[in-house]
């Protein structure tokens, strides 16, 4: 005898007066035993040229300096379905722009 699927359950998420996302534009990715830690940053686009810089001087940096914006741990089911809904927003997004 085989199991029914598994049903989804939609989530709803309430806003909240006043709470102003994280602006993100580095990420990070580790893979654990129980799923993926995931660091969200943000890289100041004025370091740039500072790291050109020390580059265009020979003196080649050991890595950018980022602020941490936040930390997860999402389990591997988690993480699957992320990376799903990313992309059906991502292809949501390039259709309506192709249109």
């Amino acid at each position: 005898m085989s199991e029914a699927p598994l049903k989804q359950i939609p989530l709803q998420f309430k806003y909240v007066e006043g709470q102003i996302p994280t602006y993100v534009n580095a990420v990070i990715v580790n893979l654990v035993a129980e799923g993926v830690i995931v660091d969200f940053g943000f890289f100041d686009p004025f370091l740039i040229k500072e790291m050109q810089d020390s580059l265009d001087t020979g003196k080649e940096p050991e890595a950018a300096t980022v602020q941490s914006a936040g930390r997860v741990i999402l389990g591997h089911q988690l993480a699957r379905q992320l990376i799903t809904q990313i992309q059906n927003a991502l292809d949501s997004a390039e259709k309506s722009i192709n249109e």
